[in-house]
């Protein structure tokens, strides 16, 4: 599916409850199948790749790409640590002739008990594979 949305020219963004990386969570939290899961994206490409689970902010790539990966907490966890804090993410993706780009903003409920922007936006850019057309 991976493929053949590339070749359409779409911006693939996958979603997933595990986190699709080492050590956000423990191993025994972790995705049974994390390897597989990156060979795929290794070799089919992906955007974006979203998830949860580990309920921190957080945002790295798979390995061997440049496939931003964003984590994010619970929508209603009020915690000390701003990572872990109730938030969300807004993300605007736009296509360019040869590129995505694709901007994150982290908003986290503050102290003062309204939402917050953390930090500057994360912009990203991607190249973009045109669209292939059935001959």
């Amino acid at each position: 599916m991976l493929k053949n949305l590339g070749k359409a020219g779409l911006c693939r963004v996958v979603l997933l409850h595990h986190p699709p990386v080492a050590k956000l969570v423990a191993k025994r939290k972790g995705l049974n199948d994390l390897n597989v899961f990156q060979d795929i994206v290794q070799q089919e490409g992906a955007e974006l790749v979203l998830h949860g689970h580990s309920h921190r902010a957080s945002f790295c790539t798979i390995a061997g790409t440049h496939t931003p990966v964003i984590g994010t907490t619970s929508a209603s966890h009020i915690a000390d640590s701003p990572e872990k804090a109730a938030g969300w993410n807004r993300i605007a993706i736009t296509a360019h002739p040869s590129t995505w780009g694709i901007a994150v903003q982290r908003r986290a409920l503050g102290a003062d008990g309204l939402m917050h922007d953390c930090d500057a936006p994360r912009v990203y850019t991607l190249h973009r594979q045109p669209a292939q057309t059935a001959v």
